[in-house]
């Protein structure tokens, strides 16, 4: 059950529905987790959507200088950094 409804570019999406749930039931996700938000996104992740998506959430990085939507074309050794950084802490 939707505590709100959705609207705006979260409309069509399955976790953006999700997230404005609470609790957040449909999308569980029990691997750790990486987020790297990108500047150039349509929809900037905030961190607290992150946790109740992930519940293993073990990287974000919200502070990224560059990239968006196709962060791994536009900004490949920036987005090479960010998948290490989170390789890193999941060894």
């Amino acid at each position: 059950m939707r505590t709100r409804p959705v609207e705006g570019p979260l409309a069509g999406t399955r976790s953006g529905q999700c997230l404005l749930e609470e609790p957040c039931r449909h999308l569980v996700v029990d691997l750790p987790v990486g987020v790297s938000v990108f500047p150039g996104e349509l929809v900037r992740t905030p961190k607290v959507w992150a946790q109740r998506a992930y519940r293993n959430l073990v990287y974000f990085n919200d502070d990224t200088p560059a990239g968006g939507h196709f962060a791994a074309f536009e900004q490949p050794r920036l987005f090479v950094e960010e998948l290490r950084a989170y390789a890193r802490l999941v060894r």
